[in-house]
């Protein structure tokens, strides 16, 4: 049985933006590496089948925080992606799956919508508040399929979650 993973190595990258004594910390509760293996399991029918074409992690797989000061300060949260070794037919999605706690919070793509994690930074939720725990985000792959091109091997990229303040 041929066995096929991936690895997204969630990497926390942490700003602190400096302006008029004003810090940003994003805070990883919860940021695990995902190990993806895709085998006979995931197949969508009898042998010789195709694979089902996607894996997603838990709903409240990447769980964040955020603390800024002075409070009522406008912030954003990006995401995108570094590639080591990931095949350009695999496309990588976020989510944000329920409301924080704290008010003033918006998810940019809206909530559980996947919008495409891309090598260019988007802006995937914003707020304006001082601390704000429970920013939990879902990640989907898709594109898992022996017709891509497919072939037996680990694939890899890095997630970054950047914290920006203030934003117009």
């Amino acid at each position: 049985m041929f066995v096929r993973s991936w690895l997204i190595s969630c990497l926390f990258l942490l700003e602190r933006a400096l302006l008029f004594s004003q810090t940003i910390d994003l805070i990883p509760v919860s940021l695990p590496n995902w190990n993806i293996t895709v085998n006979a399991t995931d197949l969508a029918g009898p042998g010789g089948s195709d694979f089902l074409g996607y894996k997603e992690s838990a709903a409240n797989f990447v769980n964040l925080g955020i603390n800024v000061t002075p409070n009522n300060t406008t912030w954003q949260i990006t995401v995108q992606r570094v590639d080591i070794n990931w095949p350009s037919f695999l496309r990588l999605y976020a989510r944000g799956t329920a409301p924080p706690n704290g008010a003033r919070f918006t998810w940019d793509w809206g909530q559980n919508v996947y919008g495409e994690v891309t090598t260019v930074a988007k802006r995937i939720c914003n707020g304006i508040r001082d601390r704000m725990s429970g920013i939990n985000i879902q990640l989907r792959v898709e594109g898992i399929s022996v017709d891509n091109g497919l072939s037996i091997g680990n694939y890899a990229t890095t997630i970054i979650y950047t914290a920006i303040a203030p934003y117009p």
